[in-house]
């Protein structure tokens, strides 16, 4: 059984609305025993709702939660960073503050909304600044290296772009999560599929972080038995971060 729920938002994300105490208890209730708060954080003037995070208010939940919950689970405070790139200034401030684990993703190409190109053209340059975020460094995780898939019908196939991608990825030290979000929106695939998981490992990648990417509680560890049978198939090794360390 997988026990560790490294990416979920809670009502310090601007697309979430459930409390930390409220993730935290039914993580528990799920037999999850490391969840990581990973609320956004969205700098550039283009995004939705740029700076709603705040971590005074995030940090004081989740420390309120470890006391309470201390017995039962260990909480981690995280922070889910978009296009790190972008702002670079932004994100050596942020890097300062006390975490335990960074994401950084990929919700936006540059400075706009890029998806509605063609099927060849919009994957390529994802991947492309996917190994670009990667090459800036910083954070800890990967998340959803193939984000794109979980909204569009049409999907990728082999690229160079994508195979330099996951060359960085290997050696760099970032780990990729797996991400199951896609199966509740009815796609077949977790977040990398089995082409980029075959990748991963065929380069030496061995680690990899689970995640639900829930943003409601009941999605805590949701189709968690999905993701279990791929880390048996590719004889991946799950581990979590604290302090920003990487823990097996």
């Amino acid at each position: 059984m997988i026990k560790y729920d490294l990416h979920t938002h809670s009502q310090f994300s601007p697309d979430a609305e459930d409390t930390v105490d409220l993730l935290c208890r039914t993580a528990i209730k799920k037999g999850i025993t490391h969840l990581a708060i990973t609320d956004h954080f969205d700098a550039h003037k283009d995004d939705t709702y740029p700076f709603y995070y705040n971590y005074e208010k995030q940090s004081i939940a989740i420390d309120n939660a470890r006391v309470k919950y201390k017995d039962k689970l260990t909480l981690l405070k995280g922070i889910e960073y978009s296009q790190p790139y972008n702002t670079p200034e932004i994100f050596a401030q942020t890097l300062k503050l006390e975490f335990d684990i960074i994401i950084g993703s990929i919700h936006k190409i540059g400075h706009y909304n890029d998806y509605d190109k063609d099927n060849d053209t919009k994957y390529k340059k994802y991947f492309t600044n996917i190994k670009r975020m990667i090459e800036h460094g910083g954070f800890d995780v990967l998340g959803h290296i193939d984000f794109p898939a979980r909204y569009y019908s049409d999907y990728y196939s082999h690229s160079r772009e994508l195979e330099d991608a996951v060359k960085a990825l290997c050696k760099s030290g970032i780990i990729p999560e797996i991400n199951s979000s896609p199966l509740r929106r009815g796609m077949p695939f977790a977040m990398p599929d089995e082409l980029i998981l075959q990748m991963y490992t065929d380069f030496g990648g061995r680690y990899i972080t689970t995640a639900s990417d829930a943003h409601n509680a009941n999605d805590i560890g949701a189709d968690f038995d999905y993701i279990q049978k791929l880390i048996k198939r590719f004889n991946l090794l799950p581990v979590y971060f604290k302090d920003r360390k990487m823990f097996e």
